[in-house]
């Protein structure tokens, strides 16, 4: 199996760590994100691509062309033209179901162990607070994704981990334009996409994203928690 990571992005929320250093290169503990990540993916992924961007090369330095027993490959993303841009630079080099994921986020490894079970899925957690940065997913009466919105308010909430399993005829499809029509969104195109393709809904309650400051000093304090355990 083979796994998409995307980490091309400039981490401008996380500055002034992130001025020199690539986001995926910020330090867990004793790894790194993408080290976390890499570390985390299931079995049988034996193949990655990594899509790179702001200080790209730092990161094909510190990884290599191999890390354990996974082949790791470079592709970069010169413009920051979104998540489904990002993914697609693999798509002719993709042989069957894959996985997507942000490489920003720490992910469990059972949860992608899961996920990678339903060729078409797509994992999300449960949030009870505002939050303007994450799409919500829409679920059908038989628990599979049927839409993906803006939800803003504190009330409950399924959200868009940015973690997904996948086939290559996902891009057959034209993508979805958003944000003015710079970026192409990946949940987005999928939430057309579920129309033809039954997409699962894998929960989890163990995701943590890393999109500030504050995000990073929790991200760290739980993985301190995990290691002294």
């Amino acid at each position: 199996m083979q796994a998409i990571i995307m980490a091309a992005g400039t981490g401008t929320r996380l500055r002034p760590l992130t001025m020199d250093t690539p986001k995926p290169l910020l330090k867990l503990g004793d790894q790194t994100i993408i080290e976390k990540t890499l570390s985390n993916l299931p079995q049988a992924v034996n193949e990655v691509f990594v899509i790179i961007g702001h200080h790209g090369d730092k990161i094909e330095k510190f990884i290599g062309a191999n890390y354990k027993n996974l082949k790791i490959n470079y592709l970069w993303q010169k413009e920051l033209k979104g998540t489904w841009h990002a993914a697609s630079l693999a798509k002719d080099h993709l042989r069957g179901a894959f996985l997507v994921l942000n490489g920003d986020d720490i992910y469990k490894k059972d949860d992608l162990e899961k996920l990678a079970q339903h060729p078409w899925s797509v994992m999300a957690q449960k949030f009870n607070e505002a939050t303007d940065t994450l799409d919500s997913l829409v679920l059908d009466q038989d628990g599979r994704l049927c839409d993906v919105v803006e939800k803003n308010d504190p009330g409950e909430k399924i959200v868009n981990t940015g973690a997904y399993s996948l086939k290559p005829e996902f891009f057959d499809h034209a993508p979805i334009a958003i944000k003015d029509g710079k970026e192409y969104g990946l949940p987005q195109t999928l939430a057309k996409v579920c129309q033809l393709y039954p997409v699962q809904v894998v929960f989890t309650d163990d995701w943590h994203k890393i999109n500030t400051l504050q995000d990073l000093e929790r991200a760290r304090k739980i993985v301190a928690k995990v290691v002294a355990n």
